[in-house]
């Protein structure tokens, strides 16, 4: 009965913590798909979220992509196995498409000016569950690289009709987003991407 305990106790634990871990990896594969849905680029994203005047489309999407991050989240903290969990497909890689969330969000805050009505409580909880996402990889695991990507573009939105800020506060804005931009850049590189996988864009490589 002592052998049979010994051998139990092993597989139990093994059981238990398995498990989970394979949960976890379904789900960050999960969020990964359900980004991609919401299109390629960051400049496809709001795009899509615009219905001719607002960009409150993107508020039921961002509600529920948070939720799932946070959860992801604390799975990460608790199995810190799920951070070697890679795609080598980029539709399926949550940490890209994570990335072309961030920065979709940031063409909404610095590229359209305030009067364009958006999800304000739903992007303000996704750039939540985002900065957590970056304190926990970008501390724990990630070189920022030396400098920031290019940015997004505001070309495709101006030929979408969507209303853009001039090109002087754009680059202001995203200027002060350098460190965090970096941040980005390092997820891309350490997860085997090069940014183009983030801009659809071979001039990127």
């Amino acid at each position: 009965m002592v052998t049979v305990a010994k051998g139990f106790v092993p597989v139990t634990l093994a059981i238990t913590y398995l498990v989970p871990v394979g949960v976890g990896g379904h789900v960050k594969r999960q969020i990964a798909v359900y980004l991609t849905a919401l299109g390629d680029r960051p400049e496809d994203i709001v795009i899509g979220a615009f219905d001719g005047a607002t960009l409150q489309r993107l508020g039921q999407d961002l509600s529920g992509i948070a939720q799932q991050l946070f959860l992801h989240q604390q799975r990460h903290l608790t199995y810190p196995v799920l951070h070697y969990f890679h795609s080598v497909e980029p539709a399926t890689s949550a940490p890209l498409r994570l990335v072309v969330l961030d920065e979709a969000l940031t063409l909404i805050e610095a590229g359209i000016p305030d009067h364009v009505e958006r999800p304000g409580r739903q992007l303000s909880t996704m750039r939540a569950a985002l900065d957590a996402y970056l304190d926990i990889v970008g501390s724990a695991y990630i070189t920022a690289a030396p400098d920031p990507p290019p940015p997004p573009g505001l070309a495709s939105l101006r030929e979408a009709d969507i209303p853009t800020v001039d090109d002087a506060i754009y680059v202001k804005s995203i200027d002060d987003l350098r460190d965090r931009r970096r941040v980005l850049a390092g997820i891309v590189a350490h997860d085997g991407w090069a940014w183009s996988a983030v801009t659809k864009d071979s001039a990127s490589e």
